[in-house]
């Protein structure tokens, strides 16, 4: 993967957070709904309607838990895909139907379709339900914080979503001053991230990954 790769090549990018603080911390959410759709059906196996609930309430521990470790101090912005353009549109339709055809052959956690994390479903719109519902409860946790919560219903993908808002908002960001920390596991952040750098100042946050490469080193 390209993570992998930068890893391996350019391993003083990457260090410990150690509890730091940020200004504004940026989530693009549907990499936590599977983590955590992976985590809880694995451990429950149970079908899936059932264990909807469950996997909501795990995204927003998730989301408790990314707010406690990187302290904004201004803004969290979490942001889910919607419907994306046409030409991505048929590259989406040819994995999930190869995605949907693996899982039957190969019998592969067949309490959990990873389609289900599409626009439309079922599931989406119940998690944009809950998410609205979270969202002040999130704000009695952390008062101090603003929130922006954009969903399945609104068009286009999380990341670009994300930058959008960085790049609508340039001119009110202190630049020199403002530490903004993105979250998310596609690699199309590292690269829109290195394009806003001469704007903004963003730095990308990962879980430790489980390679062999000491971080910091």
């Amino acid at each position: 993967s390209f993570f992998r790769h930068i890893l391996q090549k350019h391993k003083q990018c990457i260090y410990p957070w150690n509890n730091a603080q940020c200004t504004s911390l940026f989530i693009d959410f549907n990499g936590i709904i599977h983590q955590q759709a992976v985590q809880i059906t694995t451990q429950m196996r149970q079908p899936a309607p059932l264990i909807y609930p469950y996997i909501m309430q795990g995204c927003f521990e998730a989301l408790i838990a990314l707010i406690r470790t990187t302290h904004p101090q201004s803004l969290v912005y979490i942001a889910v895909d919607g419907s994306c353009p046409h030409a991505k549109l048929a590259q989406q339709r040819k994995r999930r139907f190869l995605n949907a055809w693996t899982q039957m052959r190969v019998c592969e956690n067949t309490f959990w379709d990873s389609n289900t994390v599409t626009p439309g479903t079922q599931f989406m719109e119940e998690l944009d339900h809950f998410m609205t519902k979270a969202i002040p409860l999130l704000k009695n946790m952390f008062p101090h914080i603003n929130y922006i919560y954009t969903g399945s219903d609104v068009f286009g993908e999380g990341e670009h979503k994300i930058f959008a808002y960085l790049k609508q908002h340039t001119e009110t960001d202190h630049a020199a001053q403002s530490l903004h920390l993105v979250y998310g596991l596609d690699a199309d952040l590292i690269l829109l991230s290195l394009l806003q750098s001469e704007k903004h100042r963003i730095h990308l946050i990962r879980e430790r990954p489980q390679f062999s490469i000491p971080l910091g080193s």
